[in-house]
């Protein structure tokens, strides 16, 4: 797959990586009354949301619903799941995988998503997402990396000819043009 960077792949295995510590940490906190599947008094509950905004060059609109697959009193295992319409003919669904452990004074957490979208030009990508956060009362850290499993899309091909006369000879240029839809991969980092 040509958007499967070496650097991505590294994003990623780090991603994985501390994730995976996350889920060892945690079971390394737990004692006999603390039981990772323990619903009998559940901290936190599932929840669902809607998102509205208005702007000048596009209103957008998003519903979710996120939902407890395991917890215990400092740990959650997670989905979340999202659809994003906009006016300009833009739709997205995002399923994810994600936990959450609060650690001290702080809440680290590792996700993974599967995304669905349908581009204003009609073209229909999927991606990967994963990433990692760090959050406090006063600080939240995030660092995102994005895989497209989709290749670019041919939005418009055009040829133009131009006759252009030089001297005495009569020049014909042939100009390819073509314009794609592209999905992106990369990542990102939240401060």
């Amino acid at each position: 797959m040509k958007y499967f960077s070496s650097h991505r792949f590294r994003l990623l295995a780090t991603t994985a990586i501390i994730s995976t510590t996350l889920l060892i940490e945690h079971s390394s906190f737990a004692d006999e009354k603390s039981n990772f599947l323990v619903f009998d008094k559940p901290k936190w509950n599932a929840h669902s949301f809607i998102d509205l905004k208005a702007g000048n060059r596009r209103n957008i609109g998003q519903v979710g619903f996120v939902s407890p697959l395991a917890q215990n009193d400092r740990s959650m295992l997670f989905t979340d799941f999202r659809y994003m319409h906009d006016s300009t003919s833009n739709a997205e669904g995002n399923f994810g995988l994600a936990y959450r452990i609060i650690l001290n004074d702080w809440v680290y957490g590792g996700y993974g998503f599967f995304d669905h979208r349908n581009s204003s030009f009609g073209n229909t990508f999927n991606e990967l997402a994963f990433g990692f956060e760090a959050l406090s009362t006063t600080w939240e850290y995030r660092i995102n990396t994005y895989v497209p499993l989709s290749n670019k899309k041919l939005i418009n091909s055009s040829i133009e000819t131009k006759d252009e006369i030089v001297g005495n000879e009569i020049y014909i240029k042939t100009i390819n043009s073509e314009t794609f839809d592209i999905p992106l991969g990369g990542f990102d980092f939240e401060l």
